[in-house]
């Protein structure tokens, strides 16, 4: 949901998003958009951020136009298809976690939200366990990381 305009984004497995008036519960001028993802980061009434194999993109909100896109080299779950992720309640950061194509390992990446360039920073380097669900407290104090294993990790989200 919007949190100025109100606006309803659903997602649907066919990767696209339906952008619905909060009054009519209609479809707005634009809508649907085709992402090639089912996965929507932050609805807001300036941008949108998803994933999709293998970027990060961020659309107008308003024109649903692309922005901008960057390569997070990162396998996911799923086919790929699949990468938890959050972003942060300032949202200034976007933590998007997967598998290091070149070293296997497990990884967070995080970006700037406003550049979409990469924090040289991860809460979750170098780890063997396979995140399948994260999120951050609604403070922004911790994160935490559900792995394939059964644990609930809390991690520090920030440097």
């Amino acid at each position: 949901i919007g949190p100025q305009s109100g606006r309803y984004y659903i997602s649907y497995l066919d990767c696209q998003v339906n952008v619905l008036d909060p009054a009519t519960l209609q479809d707005v001028a634009g809508s649907p958009v085709k992402v090639y993802s089912t996965l929507i980061i932050l609805p807001s009434d300036e941008q949108v951020f998803y994933t999709r194999t293998p970027e990060l993109a961020m659309i107008n909100a308003q024109t649903f136009a692309i922005e901008k896109t960057v390569d997070f080299d990162l396998y996911g779950l799923e086919a790929g298809l699949f990468y938890p992720h959050f972003i942060t309640p300032d949202n200034s950061l976007i933590f998007i976690a997967g598998t290091d194509p070149n070293t296997n390992d497990q990884i967070i990446k995080v970006f700037n939200a406003a550049t979409l360039e990469v924090v040289d920073w991860s809460p979750w380097a170098g780890q063997t366990k396979q995140i399948l669900d994260m999120l951050i407290a609604p403070d922004g104090t911790r994160m935490y990381a559900l792995t394939g294993d059964g644990d609930l990790c809390g991690l520090d989200p920030y440097i």
